[in-house]
């Protein structure tokens, strides 16, 4: 009997050590930089890894994200990525443009979007191009009837979720036919109740129109901003911050659509902890012209 124990307190010994030596192992390796990333993806089942190559003043950047929730626990960039994505968190309300095919750009604020707008949308559209001779894209919705289009006397809408999915309270924002040139909401509190709120949204614009769609951090148009160009014939889906055209049948009335299903899944701050879920406080939606195919 005697024997038996010791040998059972041997057994109990030896898989403590190797318990032990997991751990440290598994510690030594999130002290590592370049390993980090991949050892929380092990260990959390909700963390997202996210690859973003993005461009700024004409260079290009790479950098990877680990993020739990809303939170972005992890950034593996070099120096100068590091020192750049610094930089830009430290002004006020630099803007972060996505075009058709995901790639970002960064512009240090609104003005300076703006002032680019034209290389902007004809870079968009060339984007597009690519698109269309692999894809047809007409008429996507989510599931929730409550985002659905309302063409009644709308050239174009946008509709805030305040769950992931497009689930949960919806506010409809509509542009219609006889506003001018742009629709902007410099609060989202007072009329909609959504000030802080938003973590899905649905923008859409009929075919024939083209609409530049600015989400500010603050309210007045201020802080950081997200922008994207809504085409009437086509869909853009964001997946981890990226979009991706979405395939359809056509409907009765045709138009297109830039759809977030999960803004916990886009980075706010380069380089702390924030993605876009629960930030936006206010919107501009503009009408623009959309260029000749190239």
């Amino acid at each position: 009997m005697m024997e038996f124990i010791n040998r059972y307190l041997f057994w109990v010994c030896i898989i403590g050590g190797l318990t032990s030596c997991s751990n440290e192992f598994i510690d030594s390796a999130s002290l590592d930089e370049s390993s980090s990333i991949t050892t929380k993806a092990l260990t959390k089942s909700d963390t997202i890894l996210q690859y973003e190559s993005f461009i700024y003043k004409g260079s290009s950047y790479e950098v990877t994200y680990s993020i739990v929730g809303d939170s972005v626990v992890n950034m593996i960039a070099d120096e100068d990525t590091k020192s750049l994505l610094s930089y830009l968190n430290s002004l006020s309300g630099w803007g972060t443009f996505i075009y058709a095919d995901g790639s970002v750009e960064y512009f240090d604020n609104e003005g300076e979007l703006m002032a680019n707008l034209d290389a902007i949308v004809d870079k968009n559209s060339k984007i597009d191009a690519n698109f269309i001779d692999q894809v047809s894209s007409r008429g996507f919705v989510p599931e929730n009837d409550a985002c659905a289009p309302d063409w009644n006397g709308n050239i174009g809408s946008l509709y805030l979720c305040d769950d992931d999915g497009y689930s949960g309270k919806v506010r409809h924002i509509f542009y219609p036919s006889t506003s001018p040139d742009s629709v902007a909401v410099p609060h989202l509190k007072p009329t909609y109740e959504m000030n802080d709120k938003t973590t899905a949204f649905c923008a859409y614009v009929r075919s024939g129109y083209y609409m530049l769609l600015n989400m500010y951090e603050d309210d007045n148009y201020r802080g950081s901003f997200i922008s994207q160009i809504v085409d009437g014939t086509k869909d853009y889906v964001m997946d981890r911050g990226l979009f991706s055209l979405n395939t359809r049948e056509a409907r009765d009335v045709e138009f297109g659509g830039v759809f977030c299903p999960n803004l916990k899944k886009v980075v706010l701050r380069r380089d702390v902890s924030k993605t876009w879920n629960d930030r936006i406080t206010s919107i501009k939606m503009k009408r623009i012209s959309k260029p000749f195919a190239p």
